[in-house]
């Protein structure tokens, strides 16, 4: 037993995933919280991250109506990611006022249908690649 209460507290065999944001490492064998679960959460979203700029690359270079459906359901899984934390931030510790969190999302979707809008009448591919990329940050800000 005591071989291994000793084992267990080393810190050895742990993969370290640095969390945007604040430099820390997350390290699975151990350390903060529910750490596996973090660094799994921070491979699916990068996951979503990748395809979502996949989609959009196809996007911008051929738009059509699937493609843009499958654009708008990645954000939106995004969205969905984001506001679940931020219910969570506010459970945990509610600020007055914090409101940024909703202003993303409104903002989000205001770029979506403004995307959608420029890819089918005017075509503009730099118009289009400008809004994609302030969908994007609005993700990451929500989400890192």
């Amino acid at each position: 037993m005591a071989a291994i209460n000793r084992i267990s507290g080393e810190r050895s065999g742990g993969v370290e995933v640095p969390l945007k944001g604040d430099g820390r490492a997350v390290s699975s064998s151990g350390g903060r919280g529910s750490s596996f679960d973090q660094t799994v959460q921070i491979m699916e979203l990068e996951a979503l991250f990748k395809e979502l700029e996949d989609v959009g690359t196809k996007l911008s270079s051929v738009p059509s109506t699937a493609i843009m459906s499958r654009y708008r359901e990645l954000v939106r899984q995004l969205l969905d990611r984001a506001l679940k934390g931020v219910r969570l931030r506010r459970d945990l510790k509610w600020r007055r006022g914090d409101k940024r969190g909703f202003l993303v999302v409104e903002q989000t979707d205001a770029w979506l249908e403004e995307l959608e809008q420029v890819l089918f009448r005017e075509n503009s591919r730099t118009r289009v690649l400008r809004l994609m990329e302030d969908i994007k940050g609005c993700l990451i800000s929500l989400l890192f």
